[in-house]
């Protein structure tokens, strides 16, 4: 297959992925549904191991687990604004993710940003706008109200956190290949979630009645998440990872389509506005 296949079909999985996530998330506990479907992801990454290769040196194993801790951080908080939030108003704002990645390479990598990406950190902002926009009167009103409510605040703590997770990740893949990195992280996500469980609900009984409630949906988008992840990297193998993130992002645009259809959520057609103004940033961004 093409790097472009490798890539829709990753776009693909993850907005079925996002879609199941919203459909789980009516009714579930937001830490319970990432620490069944962490346990789930560990399970079929099993799959990979004739493809990975353990002799990893200890340091690099620390920033793996380093790394590990954001992207856990960043899930659960990412499933605490899916559970608040219109799955077709919270995708969207996963756009501004590359412009953070830019801005953090920049800041820590001293990767310089171009004009194009100063533009299409300009568009992303224009497209939040659009958006966040339901009072014509208060200029300001958008983004007031993005970082006042609790599930603003999640949101924007998920993709700033994994921004940063992600500028790890460019770092360790230098040393490691694609499939170990999948399967050392997955278990450290899965370990840190365990943790969590612990210290939030006391212990595991949440979990195990979880899993006989929602456990053949959160197999699925398991299935979703470990296909998508292995569907990037192949892709990634075979191209520029900017062309490959582009259309990884239209992920955002199926999304607010037919997860707001499925729904019933309100106003698709200014939000599907505001996804191609902030794609035309991602892909000015990358």
């Amino acid at each position: 297959m093409t790097w472009q296949l490798y890539a829709f079909l990753g776009a693909l999985a993850l907005a079925l992925a996002y879609i199941i996530e919203k459909k789980v998330l009516f009714k579930e506990h937001p830490l319970n549904f990432c620490t069944i479907l962490a346990l789930f992801s560990v399970i079929l990454s099993f799959l990979l191991l004739p493809y990975v290769n353990l002799n990893i040196d200890k340091s690099l194993l620390t920033i793996i687990y380093i790394s590990s801790i954001g992207w856990a951080f960043s899930g659960w908080y990412l499933a605490k604004a899916m559970h608040h939030m219109q799955v077709s108003h919270l995708t969207p704002l996963l756009n501004f993710t590359p412009a953070i990645v830019a801005v953090l390479a920049f800041i820590f990598l001293r990767d310089m940003l171009s004009l194009n990406q100063f533009l299409g950190i300009g568009l992303l902002v224009i497209g939040a706008y659009v958006l966040e926009t339901h009072n014509k009167k208060d200029l300001f009103h958008p983004f007031r109200s993005l970082f006042k409510l609790e599930r603003g605040k999640y949101i924007i703590l998920s993709i700033m956190i994994s921004a940063a997770s992600s500028i790890l990740d460019k770092f360790i893949l230098g040393f490691i290949d694609s499939f170990t990195y999948i399967f050392v992280i997955q278990l450290f996500i899965l370990i840190n979630f365990i943790a969590l469980t612990y210290i939030f609900e006391g212990g595991l009984a949440p979990t195990k009645l979880g899993i006989k409630k929602i456990g053949l949906w959160v197999l699925l988008l398991a299935v979703l998440t470990v296909s998508r992840r292995v569907l990037t990297a192949e892709a990634i193998s075979l191209t520029h990872v900017g062309l490959v993130i582009a259309i990884l992002y239209t992920s955002t645009l199926i999304t607010v389509i037919f997860g707001g259809k499925l729904f019933h959520e309100k106003h698709l057609l200014k939000k599907t506005l505001a996804v191609i103004i902030m794609l035309a940033g991602v892909f000015l961004t990358i």
